[in-house]
């Protein structure tokens, strides 16, 4: 082989094919059959389809994705069931050194995520295949919103809407874990909430956990509602501080929770207006299996309101209370104070009366002093359902 030969198959090897490469390469990265990979790979990736108009790559390792749409499991091309929206997102690839070992992160930015309001049984679903699907090992995902960006669910004005969002996805002691934070701007007050989520391998079953804590702002319980969807009898004005701890196995839920819920409408509650007030429910420690309380320890307390006669004397009769100092000629009663604590064991509830100043055991406090009191004999423990079935 002559010099001249050989120095042109080395200009072939290392310049003209490896440039021909790049250039090829960065010509494909702009066209529209690159785009439908990435969005194959994606659905590929979350178990639903995907959609990005257009992909840039700024630089290598970041880039940015334009009119990004993600859609139902459920949706056709003829029928497209929107889940959530942005209208552009950047990504950037770097490493970094923690705690000796070189970690790989992936860093997400968000101008705004518009979630559709029945999302979030597909989300979970979707979340819990790319937290399982991956290797974590040595890798780092965050995704956050810009400092004015919000995660809005729903596409209208009453929308549910979140601000300073963070979505960061890691390895926790060998097991991959989501840990999301978002401030609640309502009632003219910042709340801060936490959430983490765990996909746990045991028993030959998978099990994602997750623990939901809120500062000292609290969280309206709407937000909680379409996982506890029992918490709309507390009213729209209600607010929990607290925290959840729940975990999903197959389709069985299970859990614990502690906190208090302020700004209780007991009107909500009892829609024929028999109790009207607000007040606050505390919750000391209760735990939920297969979506039914197994039991509850906590108390409820509420300042100034009104009781209708008919449901005072049907409460009493149901819960062997006793009745005093009430005209009979009264249909609604004034009180100043109704308190009681309660234990829930399974099927069966015991309430005991709490307001203070007055002997022990009174539950309902009116103008001219106790109106509702425990008796002197003992009681006993009364069935929750048929407490409800009375009262309703």
């Amino acid at each position: 082989m002559t010099k001249r030969t050989l120095l042109l198959t080395l200009f072939l090897l290392f310049g003209f094919l490896p440039t021909a490469g790049l250039f090829l390469w960065g010509s494909y990265r702009h066209t529209v059959w690159y785009v439908q990979n990435w969005n194959s790979r994606a659905e590929r990736l979350l178990e639903l389809p995907v959609k990005a108009d257009s992909i840039v790559h700024e630089s290598p390792g970041s880039g940015r994705l334009y009119g990004l749409s993600f859609f139902m499991p459920e949706s056709t091309e003829e029928k497209p069931l929107l889940l959530a929206q942005m209208p552009w997102a950047d990504w950037v690839r770097y490493t970094t050194l923690r705690e000796g070992r070189e970690v790989s992160l992936t860093k997400w930015t968000l101008p705004e995520l518009k979630l559709s309001p029945h999302c979030l049984e597909t989300l979970w679903t979707a979340h819990q295949h790319f937290l399982s699907a991956q290797d974590w090992h040595g890798r780092e995902l965050i995704l956050e919103l810009e400092k004015d960006g919000m995660v809005q669910t729903g596409f209208d004005e009453n929308a549910l809407r979140l601000h300073e969002a963070e979505l960061r996805i890691r390895m926790q002691k060998g097991t991959p874990e989501t840990e999301i934070s978002f401030l609640v701007p309502e009632l003219d007050r910042k709340a801060k909430v936490f959430l983490s989520l765990r996909s746990i391998q045991k028993n030959g079953s998978r099990t994602m956990q997750a623990t939901l804590k809120t500062d000292v702002g609290g969280l309206p319980t709407h937000y909680l509602t379409p996982i506890f969807p029992m918490l709309n009898a507390l009213g729209s004005d209600a607010r929990f501080t607290g925290a959840i701890e729940i975990q999903q196995t197959f389709s069985r839920w299970s859990g614990f929770f502690r906190g208090k819920f302020d700004e209780v409408d007991a009107s909500v509650f009892f829609p024929e207006k028999n109790l009207m007030g607000k007040g606050t429910l505390v919750v000391e420690n209760a735990r939920f299996d297969a979506s039914q309380l197994i039991f509850a320890d906590g108390n409820f307390r509420m300042i100034q309101g009104t009781i209708s006669k008919p449901f005072l004397e049907q409460l009493a009769h149901t819960t062997q209370l006793t009745v005093r100092g009430v005209n009979v000629l009264e249909e609604t009663v004034d009180l100043q104070e109704l308190a009681f604590r309660f234990q829930i064991r399974n099927s069966q509830m015991q309430i005991f009366g709490e307001c203070g100043g007055y002997e022990s055991g009174v539950f309902l406090m009116g103008p001219n002093g106790p109106m509702l009191t425990e008796p002197t004999f003992p009681r006993e423990p009364f069935s929750r359902a048929i407490l409800m079935d009375a009262l309703f």
